[in-house]
């Protein structure tokens, strides 16, 4: 995905996002007379602003979910919880992970990821994918404006629901079975859209491009949402 932020005073900002991970940038110019610049990025081998593992709330940059599905877009962002930095949750974490964000019941010992076959991955370099199966939360980034003004954005995105291979046989989601993808303010939908899972006649994840324009209070934020809906097998955002 790729988002563009402008304010209307001089001031101006990028965020931009990329595929079955969020590769979010955002740049802010401080004013169109100065030659200080600031870059907020994630999904780089090098960011510039970036987040961190283990702390909530670096350079603006929030790691969340919620419990809340299939509502077409509306985001409740008093129900948003915050992630647990956790090396305990994810089927991922036997390919390379050490730890990730996680839903705090997916970061207790007690919770059998396992079993429940969870494949969970939000990492702190824009991976979002709530692939959790009739377990599933709806996964959310956050990025908190630093001043007051009007943005721009415009978001390119790549996602839904991918088909996976099982026993030499390629499974495909059930009719309906996608996910929708949001950008929200804690009051308004910006921009959404369906990105319905693959089929054999649609071999390709969904991409497009969403844009839109919003008014933004110091310490407000802005979100990108990933619901997928009444079952999250192989639902991803690819940005």
């Amino acid at each position: 995905m790729k988002y563009r932020f402008y304010y209307k005073n001089n001031k101006a900002g990028m965020l931009k996002t990329g595929c079955l991970m969020l590769a979010f940038i955002l740049c802010f110019s401080v004013s169109a007379f100065s030659a200080e610049n600031k870059e907020w990025t994630i999904g780089w081998e090098e960011n510039q602003n970036g987040p961190a593992d283990d702390e909530q709330g670096t350079n603006g940059w929030y790691f969340l979910y919620s419990e809340e599905m299939d509502t077409d877009g509306v985001l409740d962002t008093s129900k948003l919880k915050e992630c647990l930095w956790s090396d305990w949750g994810s089927c991922w974490l036997y390919y390379g992970y050490e730890a990730m964000w996680m839903p705090e019941r997916y970061a207790s010992k007690d919770y059998d990821f396992n079993k429940k076959g969870n494949w969970w991955r939000m990492d702190s370099n824009g991976i979002m994918d709530p692939n959790a199966g009739d377990d599933s939360v709806r996964s959310v980034i956050a990025w908190e404006a630093p001043e007051s003004g009007t943005y721009s954005v415009d978001m390119e995105y790549t996602a839904g629901t991918n088909s996976y291979e099982w026993e030499g046989q390629t499974i495909y989601a059930e009719d309906g079975d996608g996910l929708t993808l949001s950008m929200n303010t804690e009051k308004d939908i910006l921009e959404k859209v369906y990105c319905e899972a693959v089929s054999k006649e649609k071999p390709d994840l969904p991409s497009g491009k969403l844009s839109a324009e919003t008014q933004l209070k110091k310490g407000e934020r802005l979100y990108i949402s990933a619901d997928p809906g009444k079952n999250g097998s192989s639902a991803g955002s690819s940005v």
